[in-house]
């Protein structure tokens, strides 16, 4: 599934009775990406960070 919103932040990835819940990544206006497992629409277990502005990564849990 798909969410987008108002602020422009969008997930795309596992969504479970409306909530998102499983694995998938959420995009910040800014270039940053998150890729890895969400729980209840929070990064949540093992994944990946990466910031827009600079080059960190973060990978882990």
């Amino acid at each position: 599934g798909r969410y987008e919103w108002a602020d422009g932040v969008v997930y795309s990835g596992t969504i479970v009775n409306n909530q998102i819940d499983g694995v998938g990544t959420y995009q910040w206006p800014d270039g940053s990406v998150y890729q890895g497992d969400v729980y209840r629409g929070r990064r949540h277990g093992t994944g990946i960070f990466r910031h827009g502005k600079n080059p960190l990564t973060y990978e882990g849990e």
